[in-house]
């Protein structure tokens, strides 16, 4: 279910209706609870922290110290005396509130010191994070989120694919950890993909600037836009490109794969990424050919071919292994 609408609920902004659709919707699985209920923790705390962001503590606490020590004070009379005690009220509860606030947070940090936003296979959703970054998670993706609420750095664990928008903050990196790879940023837009079954990591970079440390082989790469980095785990080979095309890369997260006027190539080349498939061509010339498609992110891959292969321009094989052949029609 849309973000969106989910905040209506919590915020009591939804009709009757849509309360119980959100209702119903929340009650139909285990997943969809955890959703909500990580939704419901990550807008307490944010406003929990933008309250005590707002405050200037040290100038309340500058003014509450000269009121204590007012160079007077020992000959006011009793009656001020105590009347300048009873202004400082308001500061005493304003320290109390503070030291609520900061208290309450971080013990419901410190109870769930990391926690966990997952998808199910075919589900795809957004997520705030306590920190102010947002996140699409794709289907089958788990993300853990670790408690950096006193630390100078933001981690994430990642299983899956995910796309993020780092809200920028200079004292504290972000950083995504995927299978052994780890990225690191300040405020930027990127995708990760690290599936367990595929073997390998991937880094998109669409905005900003990201280094990625392979640790495996002890080597640091920085990312400029449109570039993208592939390490495979198992043979330990990376691969550095610079796309123009390098946003198609965020398709999955509307489901759909959305081809106009593209060529042969481009499309396999995108069905590459998303498949974890190698093609090659029989015939180069096949590369060429022109076609506009829609397809969903989460159609089998044969499927896919088969539509295509409809237009009796080219013939493929894929024994469901790693490897398409597309190949002219006899």
């Amino acid at each position: 279910m849309d973000e969106i609408i989910l905040l209506k609920y919590l915020d009591g902004n939804l009709s009757v209706d849509e309360c119980k659709e959100v209702e119903i919707w929340y009650n139909s699985a285990p997943e969809n609870k955890q959703v909500l209920e990580q939704l419901y923790y990550t807008k307490f705390i944010d406003k929990c922290v933008t309250v005590f962001n707002s405050v200037d503590v040290d100038a309340k606490w500058k003014e509450f110290q000269a009121r204590i020590s007012h160079p007077n004070r020992e000959i006011e009379s009793k009656r001020k005396y105590k009347f300048t005690w009873r202004k400082l009220i308001p500061y005493a509860a304003f320290l109390a509130g503070a030291v609520f606030i900061m208290g309450l947070s971080s013990l419901l940090l410190n109870q769930q010191t990391d926690f966990m936003v997952a998808t199910a296979s075919g589900q795809r959703a957004q997520f705030l994070l306590p920190d102010g970054s947002k996140v699409w998670l794709n289907s089958s993706t788990k993300l853990i989120y670790k408690n950096s609420f006193w630390k100078t750095k933001r981690e994430v664990d990642l299983v899956g694919e995910a796309y993020f928008e780092v809200f920028h903050n200079k004292r504290s990196p972000f950083i995504v950890n995927a299978n052994g790879v780890e990225t690191k940023v300040l405020g930027t837009k990127f995708n990760i993909r690290s599936r367990q079954a595929e073997d390998r990591v991937v880094a998109t970079l669409l905005q900003g600037s990201i280094g990625v440390n392979i640790f495996s082989i002890n080597e640091k790469v920085v990312l400029v836009p449109n570039q993208i980095l592939e390490y495979d785990t198992k043979t330990r080979q990376l691969d550095l490109i610079t796309s123009s095309s390098a946003n198609e890369v965020l398709l999955w997260i509307d489901g759909r794969l959305k081809f106009k006027e593209k060529t042969l190539y481009d499309i396999t080349t995108c069905l590459e990424r998303h498949y974890d498939v190698n093609f090659t061509y029989a015939d180069e010339k096949l590369k060429d050919e022109v076609f506009t498609c829609h397809f969903s992110t989460d159609d089998d891959l044969n499927d896919i071919l088969f539509a295509l292969s409809l237009t009796k321009v080219f013939k493929y094989n894929h024994n469901g292994n790693k490897e398409v052949i597309i190949s002219s029609i006899d």
